[in-house]
């Protein structure tokens, strides 16, 4: 059930997935969570398919679909850099964010 999501989609998945742990005030934790994890993205995002997504089928084909389409953006590690990223730039914490504040 592996599917391609083009990168339109990605970065508006990541940029929600950020604006809630920013909302939240978990950026530290998640940021750390991400760093350490990054290197297992792959194994874990197949043994998510495997073990994790068959129960999403019981709240229908759009969660399956919705959960299949977060796997496959976690598989690639590019993808949890960008999240880092997304993350540190709505939480004011990176170079960027402040090259920003500088320019305004």
């Amino acid at each position: 059930m592996a599917q391609e999501i083009n990168a339109e989609y990605v970065d508006e998945m990541l940029d929600k997935i950020a604006k809630k742990v920013v909302d939240a005030g978990m950026e530290t934790p998640a940021i750390i969570t991400l760093q350490t994890s990054k290197p297992l993205s792959w194994i874990g995002g197949h043994m998510g398919r495997v073990m994790i997504a068959p129960w999403f089928g019981v709240f229908g084909w759009d969660a399956m679909h919705k959960a299949d389409a977060y796997m496959a953006l976690f598989e690639d590690r590019s993808n949890v850099e960008k999240l880092i990223q997304r993350i540190e730039e709505l939480a004011g914490i990176s170079d960027r964010s402040e090259k920003e504040r500088k320019g305004k």
